[in-house]
Protein backbone atom coordinates (compact mmCIF):
# COMPACT_ATOMS: atom_id res chain seq x y z
CA UNK A 1 0.00 0.00 0.00
CA UNK A 2 1.15 3.43 -0.82
CA UNK A 3 2.00 5.29 2.22
CA UNK A 4 -0.39 8.44 1.47
CA UNK A 5 -2.46 5.69 1.41
CA UNK A 6 -1.80 4.32 4.78
CA UNK A 7 -1.72 7.97 5.80
CA UNK A 8 -5.16 8.67 4.75
CA UNK A 9 -6.13 5.37 6.67
CA UNK A 10 -4.73 7.20 9.76
CA UNK A 11 -6.89 9.89 9.18
CA UNK A 12 -10.17 8.55 9.06
CA UNK A 13 -9.22 6.05 11.83
CA UNK A 14 -9.15 9.53 13.78
CA UNK A 15 -11.86 11.52 12.45
CA UNK A 16 -14.46 8.44 13.01
CA UNK A 17 -14.11 9.45 16.94
CA UNK A 18 -14.68 13.09 16.16
CA UNK A 19 -18.10 11.89 13.99
CA UNK A 20 -19.33 10.54 17.41
CA UNK A 21 -17.32 13.40 19.66
CA UNK A 22 -18.21 16.36 18.15
CA UNK A 23 -21.60 17.98 19.60
CA UNK A 24 -24.03 19.48 16.48
CA UNK A 25 -23.14 22.76 18.45
CA UNK A 26 -19.38 22.95 17.79
CA UNK A 27 -19.72 26.30 15.03
CA UNK A 28 -22.79 28.13 16.10
CA UNK A 29 -24.16 29.11 12.45
CA UNK A 30 -24.27 25.61 11.45
CA UNK A 31 -26.50 24.90 14.32
CA UNK A 32 -28.60 27.98 13.98
CA UNK A 33 -28.92 27.47 10.14
CA UNK A 34 -29.20 23.76 9.88
CA UNK A 35 -31.94 23.34 12.91
CA UNK A 36 -33.98 26.12 11.30
CA UNK A 37 -33.78 25.60 7.97
CA UNK A 38 -34.56 22.05 8.08
CA UNK A 39 -37.49 22.37 10.00
CA UNK A 40 -39.12 25.22 7.65
CA UNK A 41 -38.29 22.60 4.88
CA UNK A 42 -40.08 19.82 6.72
CA UNK A 43 -42.98 22.47 7.03
CA UNK A 44 -41.80 22.95 2.87
CA UNK A 45 -41.23 26.48 3.59
CA UNK A 46 -37.98 27.50 1.23
CA UNK A 47 -38.24 31.24 1.87
CA UNK A 48 -34.36 31.69 3.53
CA UNK A 49 -31.52 32.54 1.60
CA UNK A 50 -29.20 30.08 2.56
CA UNK A 51 -28.95 27.36 -0.77
CA UNK A 52 -31.02 24.89 0.00
CA UNK A 53 -29.21 21.27 -1.20
CA UNK A 54 -27.51 20.75 2.36
CA UNK A 55 -30.77 21.23 4.51
CA UNK A 56 -32.72 19.39 2.23
CA UNK A 57 -30.15 16.49 3.12
CA UNK A 58 -30.68 17.50 6.78
CA UNK A 59 -34.55 17.75 6.53
CA UNK A 60 -34.44 14.26 5.08
CA UNK A 61 -32.62 12.59 7.87
CA UNK A 62 -35.06 14.64 10.63
CA UNK A 63 -37.53 13.04 9.00
CA UNK A 64 -36.04 9.40 9.20
CA UNK A 65 -34.55 9.74 12.68
CA UNK A 66 -35.07 11.53 16.04
CA UNK A 67 -33.27 12.21 19.34
CA UNK A 68 -29.39 11.68 19.94
CA UNK A 69 -30.00 9.63 16.84
CA UNK A 70 -30.69 12.45 14.82
CA UNK A 71 -28.03 14.52 15.78
CA UNK A 72 -25.02 12.03 14.88
CA UNK A 73 -27.05 11.03 11.57
CA UNK A 74 -26.85 14.65 10.62
CA UNK A 75 -23.33 14.98 10.94
CA UNK A 76 -22.56 11.88 8.86
CA UNK A 77 -23.08 14.23 5.28
CA UNK A 78 -20.41 15.98 5.98
CA UNK A 79 -18.06 12.71 6.44
CA UNK A 80 -19.24 11.27 3.28
CA UNK A 81 -18.42 13.99 1.65
CA UNK A 82 -15.43 13.94 2.54
CA UNK A 83 -14.79 10.27 2.32
CA UNK A 84 -16.13 10.68 -1.91
CA UNK A 85 -13.54 13.50 -2.33
CA UNK A 86 -10.55 10.99 -1.23
CA UNK A 87 -11.68 8.65 -4.11
CA UNK A 88 -10.79 11.88 -6.06
CA UNK A 89 -7.63 12.65 -4.97
CA UNK A 90 -5.61 10.01 -6.51
CA UNK A 91 -6.84 11.76 -10.02
CA UNK A 92 -5.99 15.13 -8.55
CA UNK A 93 -2.08 14.06 -8.00
CA UNK A 94 -2.24 12.74 -11.35
CA UNK A 95 -3.21 16.31 -13.08
CA UNK A 96 -0.78 18.34 -10.88
CA UNK A 97 1.91 15.24 -11.42
CA UNK A 98 3.30 14.80 -7.89
CA UNK A 99 6.33 12.67 -7.15
CA UNK A 100 5.51 10.13 -4.06
CA UNK A 101 7.08 12.42 -1.34
CA UNK A 102 5.43 15.39 -2.50
CA UNK A 103 1.56 13.26 -2.84
CA UNK A 104 2.67 12.15 1.32
CA UNK A 105 3.30 15.84 2.27
CA UNK A 106 0.34 17.40 0.42
CA UNK A 107 -2.11 14.76 2.36
CA UNK A 108 -1.05 15.15 5.64
CA UNK A 109 -1.41 19.08 5.21
CA UNK A 110 -5.02 18.63 3.68
CA UNK A 111 -6.66 16.52 5.89
CA UNK A 112 -4.97 16.72 9.34
CA UNK A 113 -5.78 20.54 9.94
CA UNK A 114 -8.01 20.70 12.54
CA UNK A 115 -10.56 22.91 10.39
CA UNK A 116 -10.51 19.88 8.11
CA UNK A 117 -10.79 16.99 10.82
CA UNK A 118 -13.82 19.11 12.63
CA UNK A 119 -15.72 20.17 9.45
CA UNK A 120 -16.05 16.73 8.41
CA UNK A 121 -17.42 15.96 11.72
CA UNK A 122 -19.89 18.49 12.32
CA UNK A 123 -23.18 20.05 10.55
CA UNK A 124 -20.83 22.06 8.23
CA UNK A 125 -21.03 22.52 4.40
CA UNK A 126 -17.64 22.51 3.01
CA UNK A 127 -17.02 18.94 2.64
CA UNK A 128 -20.08 19.33 0.01
CA UNK A 129 -18.43 22.03 -1.68
CA UNK A 130 -14.97 20.77 -1.50
CA UNK A 131 -16.30 17.21 -3.63
CA UNK A 132 -18.51 19.47 -6.26
CA UNK A 133 -15.38 21.81 -6.61
CA UNK A 134 -13.05 18.93 -7.51
CA UNK A 135 -15.04 17.04 -9.40
CA UNK A 136 -15.73 19.86 -11.62
CA UNK A 137 -11.58 20.78 -11.65
CA UNK A 138 -11.24 16.30 -12.95
CA UNK A 139 -13.50 17.43 -15.82
CA UNK A 140 -11.90 19.94 -16.91
CA UNK A 141 -8.92 18.46 -17.02
CA UNK A 142 -10.16 15.82 -19.10
CA UNK A 143 -10.46 17.63 -22.06
CA UNK A 144 -9.45 14.69 -24.59
CA UNK A 145 -11.69 12.11 -22.98
CA UNK A 146 -14.74 14.73 -22.61
CA UNK A 147 -18.12 13.92 -24.27
CA UNK A 148 -21.67 14.99 -24.52
CA UNK A 149 -22.54 13.00 -21.27
CA UNK A 150 -19.25 14.65 -19.56
CA UNK A 151 -20.33 18.00 -20.45
CA UNK A 152 -24.19 17.62 -19.09
CA UNK A 153 -22.35 15.89 -15.40
CA UNK A 154 -20.65 19.11 -15.52
CA UNK A 155 -23.60 21.44 -15.49
CA UNK A 156 -25.33 18.85 -13.07
CA UNK A 157 -22.55 19.44 -10.21
CA UNK A 158 -22.30 22.99 -11.28
CA UNK A 159 -25.63 23.26 -10.40
CA UNK A 160 -25.12 21.12 -7.11
CA UNK A 161 -22.19 23.03 -5.98
CA UNK A 162 -24.46 26.47 -5.97
CA UNK A 163 -27.12 24.99 -4.08
CA UNK A 164 -24.66 23.99 -1.70
CA UNK A 165 -23.09 27.43 -0.71
CA UNK A 166 -22.83 30.86 -1.25
CA UNK A 167 -19.31 30.79 -1.59
CA UNK A 168 -19.60 28.24 -4.73
CA UNK A 169 -20.26 31.36 -6.98
CA UNK A 170 -16.77 32.79 -6.31
CA UNK A 171 -15.66 29.18 -7.26
CA UNK A 172 -17.74 29.55 -10.22
CA UNK A 173 -15.90 32.69 -11.20
CA UNK A 174 -12.82 31.18 -10.38
CA UNK A 175 -13.77 27.85 -13.21
CA UNK A 176 -14.47 30.88 -15.73
CA UNK A 177 -11.38 32.45 -15.56
CA UNK A 178 -9.11 29.09 -15.33
CA UNK A 179 -10.93 28.06 -18.26
CA UNK A 180 -10.57 31.48 -20.06
CA UNK A 181 -6.69 31.48 -19.85
CA UNK A 182 -6.22 27.17 -19.83
CA UNK A 183 -4.57 26.40 -23.17
CA UNK A 184 -7.24 24.22 -24.88
CA UNK A 185 -8.71 24.19 -28.22
CA UNK A 186 -11.20 26.83 -28.84
CA UNK A 187 -14.18 24.07 -29.10
CA UNK A 188 -13.83 22.42 -25.62
CA UNK A 189 -13.12 26.31 -23.96
CA UNK A 190 -16.78 26.94 -25.40
CA UNK A 191 -17.95 23.69 -24.12
CA UNK A 192 -16.64 24.20 -20.61
CA UNK A 193 -18.13 27.50 -20.23
CA UNK A 194 -21.62 26.68 -21.96
CA UNK A 195 -21.76 24.06 -19.19
CA UNK A 196 -20.51 25.95 -16.49
CA UNK A 197 -23.29 28.79 -17.46
CA UNK A 198 -25.84 25.83 -17.92
CA UNK A 199 -25.33 25.16 -14.23
CA UNK A 200 -25.34 28.85 -12.78
CA UNK A 201 -28.83 29.21 -14.59
CA UNK A 202 -30.46 26.00 -12.84
CA UNK A 203 -29.59 28.46 -9.55
CA UNK A 204 -30.64 31.41 -11.27
CA UNK A 205 -34.59 30.98 -9.84
CA UNK A 206 -33.21 30.50 -6.59
CA UNK A 207 -31.19 33.62 -6.25
CA UNK A 208 -33.79 35.65 -8.10
CA UNK A 209 -36.21 34.57 -5.29
CA UNK A 210 -34.14 34.93 -2.42
CA UNK A 211 -32.31 38.17 -3.32
CA UNK A 212 -33.30 40.02 -6.15
CA UNK A 213 -36.97 39.64 -5.53
CA UNK A 214 -35.70 39.39 -1.39
CA UNK A 215 -38.47 37.09 -0.45
CA UNK A 216 -36.08 36.24 2.11
CA UNK A 217 -34.81 39.36 4.42
CA UNK A 218 -30.67 39.34 3.48
CA UNK A 219 -28.59 41.96 5.10
CA UNK A 220 -27.22 44.35 2.19
CA UNK A 221 -23.78 44.33 0.44
CA UNK A 222 -23.69 47.97 1.74
CA UNK A 223 -24.27 46.92 5.50
CA UNK A 224 -22.53 43.41 5.36
CA UNK A 225 -19.01 44.40 3.24
CA UNK A 226 -19.03 48.58 2.43
CA UNK A 227 -19.28 50.35 6.01
CA UNK A 228 -17.02 47.82 7.77
CA UNK A 229 -14.50 48.48 4.77
CA UNK A 230 -15.05 51.91 4.89
CA UNK A 231 -14.53 52.17 8.98
CA UNK A 232 -11.54 50.06 8.75
CA UNK A 233 -9.99 52.62 6.73
CA UNK A 234 -10.15 55.37 10.04
CA UNK A 235 -7.60 57.35 12.23
CA UNK A 236 -6.56 54.05 13.63
CA UNK A 237 -5.62 52.52 10.31
CA UNK A 238 -2.21 51.08 11.79
CA UNK A 239 -4.04 49.10 15.01
CA UNK A 240 -6.71 48.22 12.22
CA UNK A 241 -4.16 45.97 10.26
CA UNK A 242 -2.42 44.63 13.19
CA UNK A 243 -5.60 43.58 14.70
CA UNK A 244 -7.11 42.48 11.25
CA UNK A 245 -3.62 40.45 10.21
CA UNK A 246 -2.96 38.79 13.94
CA UNK A 247 -7.14 37.66 14.20
CA UNK A 248 -7.16 36.58 10.46
CA UNK A 249 -3.94 34.40 10.78
CA UNK A 250 -4.98 32.83 14.04
CA UNK A 251 -8.39 32.16 12.99
CA UNK A 252 -7.39 30.52 8.96
CA UNK A 253 -4.53 28.01 10.93
CA UNK A 254 -7.41 27.29 13.69
CA UNK A 255 -4.82 28.24 16.83
CA UNK A 256 -7.22 28.53 19.80
CA UNK A 257 -6.76 32.56 21.37
CA UNK A 258 -4.82 32.03 24.61
CA UNK A 259 -8.01 34.15 25.77
CA UNK A 260 -10.55 31.22 25.32
CA UNK A 261 -9.07 28.72 28.15
CA UNK A 262 -8.46 28.97 31.96
CA UNK A 263 -5.18 27.00 32.73
CA UNK A 264 -3.75 28.05 36.48
CA UNK A 265 -0.21 26.64 37.49
CA UNK A 266 2.25 24.13 35.01
CA UNK A 267 -0.98 23.92 32.84
CA UNK A 268 -0.58 27.76 31.93
CA UNK A 269 2.85 27.30 31.52
CA UNK A 270 2.38 24.00 29.32
CA UNK A 271 -0.28 25.72 27.29
CA UNK A 272 2.08 28.69 26.03
CA UNK A 273 4.57 26.38 25.19
CA UNK A 274 1.78 24.69 22.76
CA UNK A 275 0.66 28.44 21.74
CA UNK A 276 4.00 29.49 20.69
CA UNK A 277 4.79 26.30 19.46
CA UNK A 278 1.70 26.28 17.00
CA UNK A 279 2.83 30.34 15.67
CA UNK A 280 6.15 28.64 14.82
CA UNK A 281 5.29 25.73 13.00
CA UNK A 282 2.13 27.51 11.23
CA UNK A 283 4.59 31.14 10.18
CA UNK A 284 7.01 28.43 8.82
CA UNK A 285 4.16 26.56 6.71
CA UNK A 286 2.86 30.04 5.80
CA UNK A 287 6.25 30.83 4.27
CA UNK A 288 6.35 27.94 2.95
CA UNK A 289 3.32 28.68 0.84
CA UNK A 290 4.60 32.52 -0.22
CA UNK A 291 7.79 31.26 -1.25
CA UNK A 292 6.59 28.70 -3.12
CA UNK A 293 3.75 30.90 -5.23
CA UNK A 294 6.74 33.27 -5.81
CA UNK A 295 8.82 30.25 -7.44
CA UNK A 296 6.61 28.06 -8.67
CA UNK A 297 3.82 30.22 -9.04
CA UNK A 298 4.47 31.64 -12.90
CA UNK A 299 4.71 27.54 -13.98
CA UNK A 300 1.44 27.23 -12.19
CA UNK A 301 -0.12 30.42 -13.03
CA UNK A 302 -3.48 28.96 -14.13
CA UNK A 303 -4.03 27.22 -10.28
CA UNK A 304 -3.98 30.79 -8.65
CA UNK A 305 -6.30 32.44 -11.23
CA UNK A 306 -8.86 29.80 -10.13
CA UNK A 307 -8.76 29.73 -6.34
CA UNK A 308 -7.99 34.05 -6.57
CA UNK A 309 -11.73 35.01 -6.11
CA UNK A 310 -12.42 32.77 -3.63
CA UNK A 311 -9.28 33.94 -1.79
CA UNK A 312 -9.74 37.41 -2.53
CA UNK A 313 -13.34 37.42 -0.60
CA UNK A 314 -12.25 35.40 2.14
CA UNK A 315 -9.60 37.66 2.87
CA UNK A 316 -11.89 40.66 2.48
CA UNK A 317 -14.33 39.40 4.65
CA UNK A 318 -12.02 37.97 7.11
CA UNK A 319 -9.22 41.26 7.20
CA UNK A 320 -11.22 44.07 6.41
CA UNK A 321 -15.38 43.17 7.32
CA UNK A 322 -13.70 41.50 9.99
CA UNK A 323 -15.30 38.54 10.32
CA UNK A 324 -12.23 36.65 11.63
CA UNK A 325 -14.24 33.19 12.64
CA UNK A 326 -14.64 32.68 8.89
CA UNK A 327 -11.94 33.29 6.97
CA UNK A 328 -10.17 29.54 6.79
CA UNK A 329 -13.81 27.68 6.01
CA UNK A 330 -14.31 30.45 3.24
CA UNK A 331 -11.23 29.67 1.35
CA UNK A 332 -10.93 25.49 2.73
CA UNK A 333 -12.54 24.37 -0.84
CA UNK A 334 -8.83 25.36 -2.38
CA UNK A 335 -6.58 24.60 0.64
CA UNK A 336 -5.46 21.73 -1.66
CA UNK A 337 -3.90 24.38 -4.21
CA UNK A 338 -2.48 26.71 -1.36
CA UNK A 339 -0.38 23.71 0.33
CA UNK A 340 0.61 22.59 -3.24
CA UNK A 341 3.00 25.67 -3.87
CA UNK A 342 4.37 25.05 -0.06
CA UNK A 343 4.93 21.08 -0.92
CA UNK A 344 6.87 22.26 -4.38
CA UNK A 345 9.16 24.48 -2.18
CA UNK A 346 10.03 22.33 0.77
CA UNK A 347 10.45 19.19 -2.32
CA UNK A 348 12.77 21.36 -3.88
CA UNK A 349 14.64 22.04 -0.96
CA UNK A 350 18.23 20.49 -1.93
CA UNK A 351 19.98 19.78 1.54
CA UNK A 352 19.19 16.51 2.78
CA UNK A 353 19.23 17.36 6.45
CA UNK A 354 17.40 20.54 6.23
CA UNK A 355 14.64 18.55 4.11
CA UNK A 356 14.43 15.86 6.92
CA UNK A 357 14.03 18.40 9.16
CA UNK A 358 10.94 19.71 7.65
CA UNK A 359 9.33 16.29 7.81
CA UNK A 360 9.61 16.34 11.58
CA UNK A 361 8.05 20.16 11.84
CA UNK A 362 5.36 18.95 9.78
CA UNK A 363 4.75 15.20 11.55
CA UNK A 364 4.61 17.71 14.55
CA UNK A 365 2.21 20.41 13.12
CA UNK A 366 0.34 17.37 12.22
CA UNK A 367 0.00 16.39 15.85
CA UNK A 368 -0.66 19.98 16.94
CA UNK A 369 -4.03 20.04 14.28
CA UNK A 370 -5.10 16.69 16.19
CA UNK A 371 -4.78 17.65 19.62
CA UNK A 372 -6.67 21.12 18.22
CA UNK A 373 -9.19 18.96 16.68
CA UNK A 374 -10.08 16.95 19.88
CA UNK A 375 -9.43 19.78 22.80
CA UNK A 376 -12.19 22.08 20.57
CA UNK A 377 -14.66 19.03 20.51
CA UNK A 378 -14.16 18.39 24.27
CA UNK A 379 -14.75 22.30 24.89
CA UNK A 380 -17.34 22.46 22.92
CA UNK A 381 -19.18 19.18 24.83
CA UNK A 382 -19.48 21.05 27.60
CA UNK A 383 -21.50 23.94 25.99
CA UNK A 384 -23.58 21.53 24.40
CA UNK A 385 -24.45 20.76 27.98
CA UNK A 386 -25.55 24.10 28.83
CA UNK A 387 -27.65 24.11 25.66
CA UNK A 388 -29.84 20.86 26.77
CA UNK A 389 -29.83 22.44 30.37
CA UNK A 390 -31.50 25.19 28.77
CA UNK A 391 -33.64 22.82 26.71
CA UNK A 392 -34.70 20.38 29.85
CA UNK A 393 -36.14 23.89 31.51
CA UNK A 394 -37.80 25.09 28.45
CA UNK A 395 -39.42 21.93 28.46
CA UNK A 396 -40.90 22.10 32.23
CA UNK A 397 -42.18 25.42 31.27
CA UNK A 398 -39.75 27.15 33.65
CA UNK A 399 -38.60 30.43 32.28
CA UNK A 400 -36.39 32.36 34.53
CA UNK A 401 -33.17 30.89 33.08
CA UNK A 402 -31.34 33.85 31.08
CA UNK A 403 -28.96 31.77 28.29
CA UNK A 404 -25.55 33.26 27.77
CA UNK A 405 -25.15 32.10 24.40
CA UNK A 406 -26.59 32.11 21.21
CA UNK A 407 -26.68 28.75 20.13
CA UNK A 408 -30.10 28.65 22.69
CA UNK A 409 -31.94 30.28 20.05
CA UNK A 410 -31.59 27.65 17.70
CA UNK A 411 -32.49 25.01 19.63
CA UNK A 412 -35.46 25.98 21.42
CA UNK A 413 -37.71 24.24 17.89
CA UNK A 414 -35.28 21.31 18.41
CA UNK A 415 -35.15 20.32 22.07
CA UNK A 416 -38.74 21.58 23.11
CA UNK A 417 -41.11 20.11 20.60
CA UNK A 418 -42.67 23.44 19.88
CA UNK A 419 -42.94 25.89 16.69
CA UNK A 420 -41.19 28.24 15.80
CA UNK A 421 -41.60 31.91 14.10
CA UNK A 422 -39.36 34.53 13.46
CA UNK A 423 -40.77 37.98 13.18
CA UNK A 424 -38.68 41.44 12.55
CA UNK A 425 -41.13 43.18 14.72
CA UNK A 426 -43.16 42.29 17.16
CA UNK A 427 -47.05 42.43 16.71
CA UNK A 428 -48.65 45.04 18.62
CA UNK A 429 -51.63 42.39 19.01
CA UNK A 430 -48.72 39.91 20.09
CA UNK A 431 -48.34 41.06 23.74
CA UNK A 432 -45.14 40.11 25.58
CA UNK A 433 -45.80 37.69 28.34
CA UNK A 434 -44.30 37.74 31.60
CA UNK A 435 -42.62 34.49 31.37
CA UNK A 436 -40.07 35.69 29.07
CA UNK A 437 -37.72 33.24 28.15
CA UNK A 438 -34.20 35.29 27.32
CA UNK A 439 -33.44 38.91 26.22
CA UNK A 440 -29.89 39.91 24.65
CA UNK A 441 -29.11 42.75 23.21
CA UNK A 442 -29.48 41.19 19.89
CA UNK A 443 -32.99 39.58 20.14
CA UNK A 444 -35.65 38.00 22.45
CA UNK A 445 -37.57 35.07 22.95
CA UNK A 446 -40.84 34.66 24.23
CA UNK A 447 -44.02 31.89 24.10
CA UNK A 448 -47.08 32.34 22.95
CA UNK A 449 -50.13 29.74 22.42
CA UNK A 450 -47.16 27.18 21.93
CA UNK A 451 -45.36 28.90 19.52
CA UNK A 452 -41.75 30.35 20.17
CA UNK A 453 -41.43 34.09 18.73
CA UNK A 454 -38.04 35.12 18.09
CA UNK A 455 -37.64 38.77 17.28
CA UNK A 456 -34.99 41.71 17.07
CA UNK A 457 -34.69 43.46 20.44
Amino acid sequence: MEKYKILILINILIRIPLLFLTPISIFGDGLVTSIFHSYQLINFNFMFPDPPLFFLIEGLLTFIFSGRVLEFFWKVPAFLFFIGFLFLLPQVYRILKLNENEKLLLTALLIFPTSSLLYGSSIMIEMLVLFFAFAIFILIEKTEMMGKTNYFIMAILTSLMLYSKQTGLFILMGFFIYIFFKKIPIKNKFLFILSLTLGFVTYLGWSLKNYVLNIAPVATVKEAIFIPTISFFTSDLLTNIITSAKETYLRFWFIPLLGQVNFKGIFSVAYLGYYILFIILTLFLSFAIIFGIIKFGRRNFSYILLILPLCSFAVLWGFFVGVYGDIGRYSFTFHLFIYFYAVKFIENIKNIKIKRLIYVLIVLLVILFVMTAYATAFRMINKDSQIRQIANIIKNDNFTVIPDNSFARATLGYYSGKKIQEVIEIDKEIKIPKNMIFKSQDYQIFLKNETYYISES
